[in-house]
């Protein structure tokens, strides 16, 4: 729905956010040193995301 271009583009770069957080401490805890390092990127790009959409 978020690739639709209906207004919720803010909502998507929230769960962007919140799945790299919950990914990374998944990763921090398994010691999947390469996904958390990925998900620092995919944090930004919801930072970014929400802070061009607000």
């Amino acid at each position: 729905f978020v690739a639709l271009n209906i207004g919720i583009e803010f909502l998507g770069f929230c769960l962007l956010l919140l799945s790299a957080i919950l990914i990374g401490i998944w990763a921090y805890r398994g010691g999947h040193k390469g996904i958390l390092v990925l998900q620092f990127f995919y944090a930004t790009a919801g930072i970014i995301g929400m802070i061009r959409w607000f």
